[in-house]
């Protein structure tokens, strides 16, 4: 877990989507091209640019479920998982207030909770609920919103749902 500098974390977040957008510039596909040509192309982009897309988007949210916490909370450090990599006792996004940990925040990208996603919202809830601080679930879409109020209720979790919407572009 490493602290988040959140002026200097939108920043390097900023580079790293240009780099990406350069990099997305650079992809031609031709009419005249084989259909393995055009695999091929599929597969580098996959390979380029899947992870680094939901990557991206995780390490926004974090940023800004921070910005938004900040004043509320009167934070004073965060710390976070930017690389979605935390160990079980961690949240993606712990607030400090002082030495002790008062927020503790974990954000999901998912579109729609079906399947493996609804499964893995469970266990982060558990998780997120075991811990004893003020608790944050903050998703993006109306569905994962309503499907983890749902859940945080019907299992008497102490866990506040945030929804955060995507701005249109």
């Amino acid at each position: 877990m490493k602290q988040l500098e959140i002026v200097v974390a939108k920043e390097e977040l900023e580079e790293k989507l240009d780099v990406l957008f350069l990099e997305m510039n650079k992809i031609h596909i031709s009419k005249d091209d084989t259909l393995q040509e055009k695999v091929n192309i599929l597969n580098n982009i996959r390979l380029v640019f899947y992870e680094n897309i939901n990557q991206y988007q995780h390490e926004n949210l974090l940023i800004r479920t921070a910005e938004h916490l900040q004043k509320k909370h009167e934070i004073n450090k965060w710390n976070w998982h930017p690389n979605q990599t935390g160990r079980k006792d961690e949240a993606d996004l712990e607030g400090y207030k002082g030495d002790e940990i008062i927020v503790r925040v974990e954000v999901t990208t998912s579109q729609n909770p079906i399947g493996r996603i609804d499964t893995i919202m469970r266990d982060t809830l558990d998780k997120l609920d075991n811990m004893k601080s003020t608790n944050y679930y903050v998703v993006q879409t109306d569905r994962m919103f309503q499907r983890a109020k749902s859940k945080v209720k019907n299992r008497n979790l102490n866990i506040n749902v945030i929804k955060y919407k995507n701005e249109k572009i």
